[in-house]
């Protein structure tokens, strides 16, 4: 299917856009305005760096995990532990 037939199937599937929907205040008041460009080199240090802050918060979230599947793991055997205890001194 070319692009032009596509565009008729989906414009009947979904109709029209409402008149204003792209309208943008904020889009608006950048246009013509000149962007400031960011080397290679900086994009991939800021790139490394939001990787870096990504996994120390991923590190510092299994600790977490970690550390209460620890204590879960204390309780039931502390739990399990007195189960066979009572158990065992009824019978």
């Amino acid at each position: 299917m070319d692009i032009i037939k596509a565009n008729k199937v989906l414009r009947h599937a979904y109709r029209p856009p409402l008149k204003g929907a792209f309208n943008n205040k904020e889009v608006d008041d950048l246009v013509g305005k000149s962007c400031e460009r960011v080397s290679l080199k900086e994009a991939v240090k800021a790139q490394l760096a939001t990787a870096v802050a990504a996994e120390a918060s991923a590190q510092v979230e299994n600790d977490v995990i970690n550390k209460e599947e620890g204590e879960l793991d204390k309780q039931y055997i502390a739990i399990k532990i007195n189960y066979e205890t009572k158990v065992v001194g009824e019978e």
